[in-house]
């Protein structure tokens, strides 16, 4: 996605600096919630044990970076598995 800093024309048409594309940036907060809710919508009922296997896996590579990554989609799966669950109040 992306994100025009200045949506003004001009007589000539022509671009400015500030009409360039920016690319629209996301927290890590922000991906991770994407990233869990990307993995819930492709694996369905399977997505705890597919991010069990990928925790599994980066830890045989010992991937530190990577497991701590899948830990924090696993947290926010977990939070998304579990508000599915909840009866409604």
């Amino acid at each position: 996605m992306y994100l025009l800093a200045s949506t003004a024309m001009r007589d000539s048409n022509a671009l400015e600096p500030n009409d360039l594309p920016i690319p629209a940036t996301m927290t890590s907060e922000q991906e991770r919630w994407d990233e869990a809710l990307a993995v819930d919508r492709l694996h369905g009922p399977r997505a705890p044990l597919h991010v069990t296997e990928r925790i599994g896996t980066l830890a045989l590579a010992d991937d530190l970076a990577g497991m701590a990554r899948w830990k924090e989609i696993a947290a926010r799966l977990d939070l998304l598995m579990t508000q599915r669950t909840l009866p409604p109040q």
